[in-house]
């Protein structure tokens, strides 16, 4: 919460240090975090194995905010006395100290994507902050599609700790937009989009005969579609071209943050023509 509380005039404040104003008395906290969330890790551990996915989505928040703590600074400030260097420097030291810890580690978006957060996080943009946006997601969803999709605090994972009309992390194309720079789909995002329970809230033809569980809740669907609107399904990830051709949407202009309207590509069809074969989560990935 101390990442993501803010005032009107804390706000001015906060523009005029390029957000180092709120990181001066937090030097303590970053640096007793990598122990902190080491522990974590391990209690998070302990979690998983009795299903509860409760840390699993206070971690996709934290990060979530730090995110957005770091697109929020201005430039890239690479000098000590230049403004937004201590911000820049302790938001980057607290995504990459979440990113070494097994349980915590993001999922890639794209057969293509930066699976080293350092480098991601070195380019700086817009793009970069999407991407990383969209990774953090996916991986709250894997993490607790493990569990066969309890009713939790996944589903609000920003209720405890963000601002009344503050955006939570499933709202991630509103901050960044959706760009239109695709990668083939990584086999994280194809085997949710696999699920038997999440093909059948999508409305693809599958057989459903052994289903023992409810569909995935809505909200899974409206997220899964978001993230698959920034990869490709094409003849590369063993989609038939004739998909690729039907969804191909790359001569188009990409969606800016202020523009963007929540809609996404029409995924019956795509998963439909898949190779790949359903496979049942494990129970306990543990």
């Amino acid at each position: 919460m101390i990442v993501a509380a803010e005032s009107r005039m804390d706000n001015q404040s906060q523009v005029e240090s390029n957000q180092d104003l709120r990181w001066e008395n937090m030097t303590a906290i970053v640096a007793a975090f990598p122990a902190f969330i080491e522990k974590v890790g391990r209690q998070n551990s302990e979690a998983l194995a009795k299903g509860d996915t409760g840390l699993l989505a206070a971690i996709a928040s934290l990060r979530w905010m730090l995110i957005v703590a770091l697109h929020k600074i201005q430039g890239q400030p690479r000098d000590s006395n230049e403004p937004g260097f201590l911000a820049s420097s302790a938001t980057r030291s607290m995504l990459l100290t979440l990113d070494s810890v097994e349980g915590f580690r993001i999922c890639p978006m794209s057969d293509t994507d930066h699976h080293h957060l350092e480098a991601l996080l070195q380019k700086n943009s817009i793009d970069a902050k999407a991407e990383l946006a969209a990774c953090n997601v996916l991986t709250l969803l894997e993490g607790v599609s493990h569990y066969n999709w309890p009713v939790g605090d996944w589903q609000w994972p920003g209720m405890n700790y963000l601002l009344k009309g503050q955006p939570d992390m499933w709202e991630w194309p509103t901050v960044f937009g959706v760009g239109r720079a695709r990668a083939p789909a990584s086999s994280c995002l194809r085997g949710l989009l696999n699920q038997t329970r999440v093909k059948v809230a999508m409305g693809v033809p599958t057989d459903a005969s052994t289903l023992q569980s409810p569909p995935v809740d809505p909200l899974v669907v409206r997220v899964l579609r978001n993230l698959a609107n920034i990869v490709e399904f094409g003849p590369s990830s063993a989609y038939s071209a004739a998909v690729e051709d039907e969804f191909d949407t790359s001569s188009e202009p990409p969606l800016e943050s202020s523009s963007y309207d929540g809609s996404y590509i029409p995924l019956m069809q795509v998963i439909a023509d898949t190779s790949v074969t359903d496979e049942a989560p494990s129970e306990n990935p543990i």
